[in-house]
């Protein structure tokens, strides 16, 4: 997830418009959940997003992708609820023994 989160937040920096926000929802049940929110933490105060980048640990998954522009997601359901709601997905695929793939 590191690489993924570094490259998502230093592209959002570059190439995002003013009124945009980019929001993590991270996995209720993954351990490391707490790792991943200081990560974001700091890469939001690096790149001066501030207010911009927000974190959510809890909360319907369907309402978040309801009300954004597109969809990024490892391994998840959750490119399942974009497509039904017409966002842009990027989707990614973790094989452990192969390494990341994108789609």
């Amino acid at each position: 997830n590191e690489k993924l989160i570094k490259a998502t937040i230093s592209s959002f920096s570059k190439f995002s418009r003013p009124d945009q926000n980019l929001v993590f929802k991270l996995h209720p049940l993954n351990l490391m959940s707490e790792c991943d929110a200081n990560l974001i933490e700091r890469l939001t105060l690096e790149f001066g997003l501030d207010f911009r980048v927000k974190i959510i640990i809890s909360g319907r998954n369907d309402a978040i992708i309801k009300n954004s522009e597109a969809c990024i997601t490892i391994n998840s359901t959750s490119g399942l609820l974009a497509l039904k709601n017409n966002k842009n997905i990027f989707w990614i695929f973790y094989f452990f023994l192969n390494g990341f793939k994108f789609t």
